[in-house]
Parts: structure tokens; sequence; C-alpha cells
């Protein structure tokens, strides 16, 4: 949960606007940005659909094995490991069991 430190600001005796630090302002912004991406992406999910996978998949005109797989070596190698060896050599997800 984020903390706010707001500055409220009143005029003729009521609140009239809430003045943030700066920091606090963009993380605000940025996370009012990601729930919009959310929301667009729920939008996008046709009826019945149980995974947001189609939406991903139509947004970059890909798998979304291959869309995730990058990101999830990212996450592997900052770890010290190469690569995520949840995915084959062609990308196609397929988890470990460990």
């Amino acid at each position: 949960m984020m903390t706010l430190h707001p500055e409220i600001l009143v005029r003729n005796g009521k609140k009239k606007f809430a003045v943030l630090p700066y920091e606090e302002f963009l993380a605000v912004k940025e996370r009012l940005a990601d729930a919009e991406d959310l929301l667009e992406l729920r939008k996008a999910k046709p009826n019945g659909q149980k995974s947001w996978s189609w939406a991903l998949s139509r947004t970059f005109d890909e798998t979304p094995d291959r869309v995730l797989r990058p990101i999830c070596d990212a996450v592997w190698q900052a770890c010290g490991l190469y690569r995520s060896f949840n995915f084959e050599e062609d990308s196609q997800f397929k988890p470990q069991r460990w």
C-alpha cells in the first residue's frame, strides 16, 4: 500500500486542494496508468475467456510464450542465472517441477 503525505489547502474554511510531494505524485501517476492499462486489457478480453493471454497475444501479434520469455529471462538473469528454465529453446512454455 502506498503511503501519501498530502498537504491540505483550505479556502474559506473548506478543504479545497491536496498537494503531494513530487515523488509521490509520480508514483500515483504511474499506478493510475497501470490501472488504465489493466482496464484496457480486460475490455479486450472476449466474453468467457479465462486468461489474459488472448489480449496479450492480440496486443503484440505474438504468442504469450514468446512475449513473456524475455521478461522471465531477465528476472532469472537478475538472480544470476543465464535464462529461465521454464521455456524450451523455441520459447514454448514448459514449467519445471522442482
